[in-house]
């Protein structure tokens, strides 16, 4: 483990929108759910809220597998945390980009 080094675990529930059913299908999601971070060599741990959007495209590669590329803004309720003191509301944000392959099992 590295000294002060950040972890971050989310649970998310993901709602999405595809206004168009082509083989390219770009779509718009939002996100919400739970959030834990905590702090390596520290006492130091959070449970709370978090929330996102982000937008993407999937294409179809056959009848049951699709390729999708997508980018999300996440943002966590937590707080600054300084010498063992909670500070003030400083949320903590990631972006992830994501790139994977999906399939349907028939």
């Amino acid at each position: 483990t590295v000294p002060n080094d950040l972890n971050i675990l989310t649970i998310f529930l993901d709602v999405r929108y595809t206004p168009v059913h082509t083989k390219a299908r770009p779509y718009i999601l939002v996100c919400g759910g739970y959030w834990s971070q905590w702090v390596v060599d520290l006492d130091y741990d959070e449970d709370v809220l978090g929330f996102g959007g982000g937008a993407g495209v999937e294409m179809e590669i056959d009848r049951t597998k699709r390729l999708f590329l997508d980018v999300r803004y996440i943002e966590g309720q937590t707080r600054k945390y300084q010498e063992g003191i909670n500070v003030d509301e400083s949320n903590t944000v990631i972006i992830p980009a994501r790139l994977g392959v999906t399939w349907e099992i028939r």
